[in-house]
């Protein structure tokens, strides 16, 4: 199964659309802007499908999105399943759990670019949870509570390392994550022997 970055799809998709009247064949297969797209976080062996794609062994839980008209869009882990209304332009992510249905959390995606986007998910059961960038010495994201997620814009290219913070102690750390212009990256926060476990996955598109 074919994946691409996410903000370079998503610039291919806007020249699209504004070259589509003057050529219907140059841009074949390009995403059509007026989509919408759908990921799902779910626990490790379990098998993801968005309509009628389905996913296994997915890296860290979390797989591409998927290209999807606007609309009630059906997903599921597991045996879970869950219905997300899906609007044009909009990025979403329906996380699970063992015991199913954790939240649907819509990713605020910008396509600059000059910088990346960085996805951050608290699937743990603390409150307030800080990530805490130690080279600039200031959270990139800061306060999320638990089954939220936050987006944001940092300049790119940097290769930085980050770590969890509840009450302003370090609960886990990823180092060496690589930011890249026009690129994506997702960093998950889940329960792990009664503490907190942290990993790093690129953001990509299926095609």
């Amino acid at each position: 199964m074919k994946t691409i970055r996410l903000i370079v799809a998503m610039s291919a998709a806007m020249i699209a659309g504004a070259a589509s009247a003057q050529d219907g064949g140059l841009y074949e297969k390009a995403i059509d802007p007026n989509s919408a797209f759908i990921r799902v976080l779910l626990p490790q062996n379990a098998v993801a499908r968005i309509e009628t794609k389905s996913f296994t062994n997915v890296e860290d839980g979390l797989t591409p999105y998927v290209v999807v008209d606007p609309g009630e869009i059906e997903v599921s882990g597991g045996a879970a399943t869950e219905k997300i209304s899906a609007a044009s332009g909009k990025f979403y992510t329906a996380a699970f759990s063992d015991e199913g249905p954790v939240n649907v959390i819509e990713d605020k995606v910008t396509t600059s670019p000059s910088k990346a986007n960085l996805t951050f998910y608290n699937l743990t059961r603390f409150e307030a949870v800080d990530l805490f960038v130690p080279q600039a010495k200031t959270n990139a994201v800061a306060g999320l509570g638990p089954g939220q997620g936050k987006t944001v814009a940092l300049k790119a290219p940097l290769t930085l390392d980050f770590a969890v913070l509840v009450d302003g102690e370090a609960k886990a750390t990823v180092e060496a994550v690589k930011l890249s212009r026009g690129g994506g990256t997702t960093i998950i926060a889940i329960e792990k022997a009664g503490g907190i476990g942290l990993s790093a996955v690129e953001s990509s598109i299926s095609r």
